[in-house]
């Protein structure tokens, strides 16, 4: 799609935690050790450049140059230091931390959100919560980025609206009813829905016969985990609504962001969307009546402790700890080993759901887990695919 011949899958398929492959460019070579920057002079042995650089998918100004993948283990036999095999161990401990950052942090969320529901208001909850994540994130990159255009800020608000509002916002509404566990699985179904909208709205590829699989096998899931839960009847039907809107609204949110319009600097970029998305939750909270009804009489000295407590575990490592993580795993990892967090979320989320808040599924809500985690887990992990590092010159 950057104007190769052939996709190079060396290129797109960067595994930073195992390095196969260095990257001839004209007449520098690049390489990449999880973002461990070092830089050597031109060996006399190679007349070549060993230069950091981010993944090549990330730099339009490599296009039409020519490119020719090298053997690293060959290349740096003559030119790397002995300080790389230690970046190597730093980079895997980087990786395990973050993957697990994304995985046991944003599967609690849910349970975390649970929790601060007990006592806090759901619109205000959330706003608050983003409004001073983003503000922080904001204080943070914007002296290390260009000032944001007003048009910039529109774009900004109108992500952070289906993001924070339609994805977060409803979500918290929801789980005034629904448990955590449950509501995991049903935004879980994210990546589903993403392939649909892409395809259908945003030019995405086509959809295969294993998408269209995954599609219809995640549809069956669902049915199940709906069909027990009692989200169906008249009194509770919003809630199961607000959930099935959700994962919609949220992967609208993330294929428009990439659309363009936004800063260059996808930290400054977050914090606007947060500010953005928080703001428009304080407004709805507010016409709501939340404020109003807010009474801490009612609740007991504990009650609100441990929801104060689970605010706070939402701000700071949901929204900021692990959202680093998140960014810094898109640029230094494989998409497809990123993408797990998709399925493993639920997994998480249910499990601390049965453990801690004594949470329980039907035998028909274990089998459309089943079904949802394998179509989400189809959709996410791609194929490997069968081309060798051949590949034409860009065209």
């Amino acid at each position: 799609k950057l104007g190769w011949g052939r996709t190079p899958p060396s290129l797109y398929r960067w595994n930073p935690g195992c390095i196969t492959t260095a990257v001839r460019v004209n007449s520098a070579v690049h390489t990449d050790v999880s973002k461990y920057r070092f830089c050597l002079a031109p060996s006399k042995t190679t007349n070549l450049d060993l230069l950091w650089c981010q993944p090549i998918r990330y730099h339009l100004d490599l296009l039409n140059q020519k490119i020719q993948v090298l053997p690293l283990q060959k290349f740096l036999m003559a030119t790397t230091p002995a300080s790389v095999p230690l970046a190597i161990k730093r980079a895997d401990l980087r990786l395990i931390l973050a993957l697990a950052a994304i995985y046991l942090i944003w599967g609690s969320t849910y349970l975390g959100i649970q929790i601060a529901l007990k006592t806090l208001p759901p619109f205000l909850m959330a706003g608050f919560r983003f409004l001073i994540a983003g503000g922080i994130l904001y204080a943070i990159a914007r002296p290390h980025a260009e000032r944001p255009t007003f048009k910039q800020w529109l774009i900004a608000a109108w992500v952070g609206g289906l993001l924070m509002v339609g994805g977060n916002g409803l979500v918290c509404f929801a789980q005034q009813l629904v448990p955590s566990g449950l509501t995991a699985l049903l935004v879980g179904t994210l990546p589903l829905w993403m392939a649909i909208i892409n395809w259908k709205f945003f030019a995405g590829p086509a959809l295969t016969v294993r998408t269209i699989f995954s599609i219809a096998t995640g549809i069956c899931g669902l049915a199940l985990l709906l069909g027990d839960s009692g989200l169906l009847t008249m009194d509770r039907i919003w809630y199961g609504l607000a959930l099935l809107i959700a994962p919609i609204s949220w992967a609208w949110g993330s294929l428009r962001s990439r659309q363009g319009g936004l800063p260059k600097n996808v930290w400054l970029s977050t914090a606007m969307q947060m500010t953005c998305g928080g703001s428009m939750l304080l407004i709805i909270g507010q016409t709501q009546g939340e404020a109003a009804k807010f009474n801490l009489d009612q609740f007991s000295l504990e009650s609100i402790l441990a929801s104060i407590l689970a605010w706070f575990y939402l701000t700071i490592f949901g929204s900021l700890i692990a959202f680093s993580a998140y960014i810094w795993l898109m640029k230094n990892a494989e998409p497809d080993l990123v993408a797990t967090y998709a399925f493993i979320n639920p997994m998480v989320a249910v499990l601390l759901g049965w453990y801690l808040a004594n949470e329980r599924l039907s035998s028909n809500q274990w089998v459309g887990m089943g079904l949802v985690i394998a179509a989400v887990a189809l959709t996410v992990l791609k194929p490997k695919s069968k081309m060798k590092h051949q590949f034409k010159e860009p065209t």
